[in-house]
C-alpha cells in the first residue's frame, strides 16, 4: 500500500515539474514575442520620424531657394 502511495506521489511530482517547465517555456516565448513586437514598432516609429524630418528639411530648402530667387529679382 505504501509503495502505491509513493508511486502516485512521484508521478504527480513529475507531472507538476513538467508543467512548471512548460509554464517557464511559455513565459519566455511570450516575452520574446513582446520584445519582437516592441522592436518592430520602434523601427516603424524611427522610420516615420526620419521621413518626417526629411520632408521638413526638403520643404525648408525649397522655401529658402524661392526666397533666394525672389531676392535676385529687381
Amino acid at each position: 500500500m505504501m509503495c502505491t502511495v509513493n508511486a502516485k506521489r512521484t508521478f504527480f511530482q513529475e507531472q507538476f515539474d513538467f508543467l512548471e517547465e512548460q509554464k517557464f517555456g511559455y513565459t519566455n516565448m511570450q516575452s520574446q514575442l513582446q520584445d519582437t513586437d516592441f522592436t518592430t514598432e520602434s523601427t516603424k516609429f524611427a522610420k516615420a520620424q526620419i521621413k518626417q524630418q526629411t520632408a521638413s528639411s526638403m520643404l525648408s530648402q525649397a522655401n529658402g531657394q524661392s526666397q533666394l530667387a525672389l531676392s535676385l529679382l529687381p
